[in-house]
């Protein structure tokens, strides 16, 4: 499965269709357990967003969310643990990576300065950094 067709379908469902949970207790609660808002020793604000075990619709929705938040609360960087793709097929490579880049790419929002893989510390080329204009 092509992941670009994937991404851009998924986006079009949502744009049409709008969100509707299903249970807001589960991987879509405000809630979540997975976000996390950090100070940087530069004195940036960082929010960290864990996305392993979800699927690529989930994710692409939780990760919307999550930049639409860091704009309006002003915070500098999102660091998106989406992991190294160990158990993705070869043929597909890291399926949520791709996906969460796909998007990024597709999205093209202003707001957005650049997004690259984390440093090692971080999580390496599991995790995907962006960061956004002031």
């Amino acid at each position: 499965m092509n992941n670009s067709i994937t991404a851009k379908k998924i986006l079009e469902y949502i744009d049409k269709h709008g969100i509707k949970y299903k249970d807001e207790n589960k991987c879509f609660s405000k809630k979540n357990k997975n976000i996390t808002i950090t100070k940087t020793k530069r004195g940036l604000y960082r929010k960290k967003l864990d996305l392993h075990g979800k699927t690529s619709a989930q994710a692409i929705i939780l990760l919307r969310e999550a930049i639409e938040d860091c704009k309006s609360k002003g915070i500098n960087e999102l660091l998106v643990i989406h992991g190294r793709g160990l158990h993705s097929s070869n043929y597909d490579g890291p399926v949520l990576k791709n996906s969460i880049r796909e998007f990024l790419i597709i999205k093209c929002d202003p707001q957005i300065k650049s997004f690259t893989d984390a440093l090692p510390k971080d999580g390496g080329e599991g995790a995907t950094i962006i960061k956004f204009n002031k």
